[in-house]
C-alpha cells in the first residue's frame, strides 16, 4: 500500500529508479562508440552486467508499487532480455549439461542460477518461466548457496502443486509460482528444505 509507504521511502525508490536510467543511457553511449562484440570474454561480462542490471530493476519496480511490478508483465520484454543475456553467458562458458557431462560447475558471482530461479518464480509471463525452468535445469552449475538442479526442482515440484490445486488448474493461467509457495509450505518446518527432501 504506496499511502503506509514512509514518503523518504518513496522519495529514495525514484533516485534510484533515475541512477538505473542514467546509468543505462551512459552504457547506451559506451557501446556505441566502443566494438564489444569481437571479444568474447567482453562480451560475456556485459552480458552478466546487463543480467544484474535487469534484475535489480525488475525488484525495485515490484517492492513498494505492484501497479508498476515488471514481473507481472506478460509479454515480458525485459525477462526476455534476462534469458537472452543468461544464454549468452552459457554459451561463451559452453556450462550446459551434455548426455555424458558429470562436470560441474562452482561459482561465488550470481549472474545465472539466481535470475533463473527468480524469474521462475516470480514471473506471471508464462513463455518466460518455462524457458527459464529449461536452462536451470539444463545446468550442473552451483552459485554460492544457488544450486540449479535442486532449484530447477523446487520449480517442478511448484508446478505440479500448481496443476493440482484450484484455482491453479493449469500451467497457463499467468499466476506466478511465488503465490502457490506460500500455500504449499503451510504447517511445513524448514521452509524450501521441505520441498527437496
Amino acid at each position: 500500500l504506496p499511502e503506509s509507504i514512509p514518503s523518504s521511502a518513496l522519495q529514495q525508490r525514484d533516485i534510484l529508479v533515475g541512477q538505473f536510467a542514467m546509468w543505462m543511457d551512459k552504457f547506451i553511449k559506451l557501446k556505441a562508440t566502443k566494438d564489444m562484440a569481437n571479444d568474447h570474454t567482453t562480451a560475456c561480462a556485459i552480458a552478466s552486467i546487463l543480467v544484474q542490471f535487469h534484475m535489480y530493476r525488475m525488484l525495485l519496480s515490484g517492492t513498494i508499487s505492484s501497479e508498476a511490478d515488471m514481473f507481472k508483465t506478460s509479454p515480458n520484454s525485459t525477462a526476455n532480455s534476462i534469458l537472452d543475456a543468461v544464454s549468452q553467458i552459457l554459451e561463451h562458458l559452453g556450462d550446459q549439461k551434455t548426455n555424458n557431462s558429470a562436470r560441474r560447475s562452482f561459482s561465488l558471482e550470481t549472474s545465472i542460477v539466481a535470475p533463473l530461479f527468480m524469474l521462475s518464480m516470480k514471473c506471471s509471463d508464462e513463455p518466460v518461466c518455462s524457458r527459464a525452468l529449461q536452462l536451470l535445469a539444463s545446468l550442473n552449475r552451483r552459485e554460492g548457496p544457488y544450486d540449479a538442479q535442486n532449484m530447477s526442482y523446487i520449480i517442478a515440484t511448484l508446478q505440479a502443486q500448481r496443476r493440482k490445486r484450484a484455482p491453479f488448474e493449469s500451467a497457463g493461467t499467468g499466476i506466478p509460482l511465488e503465490n502457490l509457495l506460500q500455500v504449499t509450505s503451510e504447517g511445513l518446518s524448514g521452509g524450501m528444505d521441505s520441498l527437496l527432501y
